[in-house]
């Protein structure tokens, strides 16, 4: 996957995002591990940007989890 740079900031990003708001907006532990795999299959395609806000209700959450252990930031 191609990468951007972020505006100015000097991070680079991949091309394509992954939106969190309907995908991991989930309650329960089936569908958390689901969003989990969905953030896996992310990765594992080379994103490496994903939109997240609190507005969209679970997901920060989610990702948050999804991602522990992972980041270095």
């Amino acid at each position: 996957m191609g990468e951007r740079p972020l505006g100015s900031s000097g991070l680079v990003v991949s091309a394509v995002g992954m939106g969190t708001w309907r995908t991991l907006d989930v309650r329960g532990r089936a569908a958390e591990a689901n969003a989990r795999a969905v953030v896996d299959a992310a990765l594992d395609a080379g994103a490496t940007f994903f939109d997240s806000s609190p507005l969209y209700g679970e997901a920060e959450r989610v990702l948050g989890e999804a991602l522990a252990g992972r980041r270095s930031a």
